[in-house]
């Protein structure tokens, strides 16, 4: 629901900017997205890869839409 990727995007972890960045890199292509999506689910935002697998076009959309509130990089732990 709109609700929870919105806290997603809130708490948004640098693991996920890879993800984002291939996303908004690719607008035509649902691989990135289904991707995403699969890791998402592996991490605890099942809702989110559910509504991203059957909708991909609305994950693009909400990226491009927020990419201007993603906070800037940080490098993920360990790296």
């Amino acid at each position: 629901n709109m609700r929870e990727r919105l806290t997603m995007l809130e708490n948004y972890p640098a693991e996920m900017r890879p993800f984002v960045e291939a996303i908004l890199a690719n607008q035509k292509d649902d691989a990135p997205v289904l991707i995403f999506a699969d890791w998402l689910e592996e991490n605890g935002w099942e809702n989110a890869a559910a509504s991203f697998r059957h909708y991909p076009w609305y994950a693009r959309e909400t990226y491009q839409y927020y990419h201007q509130k993603l906070p800037p990089q940080v490098p993920a732990a360990g790296v």
